[in-house]
């Protein structure tokens, strides 16, 4: 769901079903904005599930954020640059460019080349601890209806078009959400 920046970096995943999903030796994986493959940045504990329509929040050691990880990756996660490629995929998930055992990914930034879709996610300004890039709760939501007391703040974030340009919206202040976050309706 939300990616935050510099050694400061976080995953943020959000369950939109009614039902609670098991991502048990799940893998977060990293792609540069040209590279060849993916390398894994971290696989989920066994015994790891998010309740319906509730967060999980992975951290670098270098986290240093207000909210708690749920999980704390022993280094930090490495996402180099304001353009690059972050997903998610089953514990049979290769580091190949093209796998069919991905469950969910973003490209973002200008000069990223795989992005789901025909477009890309925003980048946060390289080096900006500050912002993030977050999933939209739904179509018409913005960095400021996502926000604090906005109107989609608490509509969860799952919306997925598949077109990653139409899916996300940079945050200008980070407010990731980990496992104690209320459930969204």
């Amino acid at each position: 769901k939300g990616l935050g920046g510099a050694s400061d970096e976080f995953v943020e995943l959000y369950n939109p079903t009614a039902a609670p999903i098991d991502v048990s030796l799940w893998k977060i994986q990293y792609k540069s904005a040209a590279g060849t493959f993916y390398s894994d940045k971290v696989t989920l504990p066994i015994n790891t599930v998010v309740p319906p329509r509730s967060y999980f929040l992975v951290v670098g050691a270098g986290y240093v954020g207000t909210v708690a990880g749920d999980y704390v990756f022993g280094t930090t996660l490495a996402f180099a640059g304001d353009s690059g490629h972050v997903r998610i995929g089953f514990p049979n998930l290769s580091t190949a460019k093209a796998d069919t055992n991905v469950v969910d990914w973003v490209g973002y930034g200008p000069a990223a080349d795989s992005p789901e879709g025909t477009s890309k996610a925003p980048a946060v300004a390289s080096g900006n601890i500050a912002e993030s890039i977050e999933r939209k709760a739904l179509p018409s939501s913005t960095s400021m209806t996502m926000g604090p007391a906005g109107a989609d703040a608490t509509k969860g974030n799952g919306f997925d078009s598949d077109k990653n340009g139409d899916d996300w919206v940079v945050r200008s202040t980070r407010d990731p959400q980990n496992a104690s976050s209320p459930v969204e309706p």
